[in-house]
């Protein structure tokens, strides 16, 4: 399946990251449960959805689409297993929602603070699991060390 989006411009993640904020969003991910062959779309634009999109690729996506969230309109409904949802607030979060297939999974990397929308269509109708992926103080030292792995053996380029 070929997706036609507005995908926001490349940076690299070296860009102002570090092994501690990479360990906390590697432990966020490993709550969306991605599974080999998994269609993953990460929603959002800073740095973190780009780290995001790059560990999705790394957990077994078959593929990962990293979408401006004002891009959404633009992509198919009920295209994804997983959505990220590193946009920051809940103002696209209704259309993440409507890019989950049915039994898929959408995690929240960031706090969105209140929905102002009917959640029921997708999450409860749809049995769409919502994860809230709040990221910890301090990471795990496993995460820490899988985080020095994948930087050691080039899966993974941040700024010392």
């Amino acid at each position: 399946m070929t997706v036609s989006v507005n995908f926001v411009p490349e940076m690299k993640p070296s860009e102002a990251v570090d092994t501690t904020a990479v360990a906390g969003l590697v432990q966020g991910i490993r709550r969306a449960q991605i599974e080999l062959g998994e269609e993953v779309v990460v929603v959002g634009d800073g740095p973190r959805a780009r780290l995001a999109a790059d560990l999705a690729g790394i957990a077994g996506a078959l593929s990962v689409q990293l979408v401006a969230p004002p891009a959404l309109d633009d992509v198919p409904e009920k295209c994804a297993d997983v959505v990220l949802y590193a946009a920051g607030e809940a103002r696209w979060l209704g259309q993440a929602l409507r890019i989950t297939r049915n039994l898929g999974r959408v995690v929240l990397l960031d706090a969105v603070g209140a929905v102002d929308f009917d959640v029921y269509p997708d999450v409860h109708k749809r049995s769409i699991r919502l994860i809230g992926a709040r990221l910890p103080e301090e990471p795990s030292s496993q995460a820490t060390e899988f985080v020095q792995y994948l930087r050691q053996f080039g899966r993974l380029y941040l700024s010392a």
